[in-house]
């Protein structure tokens, strides 16, 4: 038993002396609304009750992207309307990976999802509904 603890004290005492890399994080799930799924007042936040800060399209991306960088978010799959996730796309180039909800692709023939996927525009198929 004392041979026990003396090994665990002496990991304990070595702990603070290893580094660890700094996290790095790659959010798998996150969406660009388009303007008009935003109330102007604020939508309620559902676990305070109190109205968000992102009232347009515009702010919601500022702060998603704002919380990303806070949170060490380097890479995130954004899924939405593809014109909403090219604006996502434009403003984080290196952080925002491209993807379209399968319930989009009623918006699109199968054509123009292979334009999208062969430029670049769509990297991902997500929200299959599956859950």
């Amino acid at each position: 038993m004392i041979r026990w603890l003396a090994i665990c004290a002496a990991l304990a005492a070595c702990a603070p002396a290893t580094r660890r890399a700094p996290a790095r994080i790659i959010d798998m799930h996150a969406h660009a609304y388009p303007a008009e799924r935003f109330d102007p007042r604020g939508e309620p936040d559902p676990v305070t009750g109190r109205p968000s800060a992102a009232t347009d399209e515009r702010k919601h991306q500022e702060l998603s992207l704002a919380a990303m960088e806070r949170h060490k978010i380097v890479r995130a799959v954004v899924s939405g309307r593809l014109q909403a996730v090219d604006r996502w796309r434009a403003a984080s180039p290196a952080r925002v990976i491209a993807g379209i909800g399968i319930g989009e692709l009623t918006q699109m023939s199968p054509d123009e999802l292979r334009a999208a996927v062969r430029e670049g525009r769509v990297s991902v198929l997500g929200e299959p509904g599956l859950q």
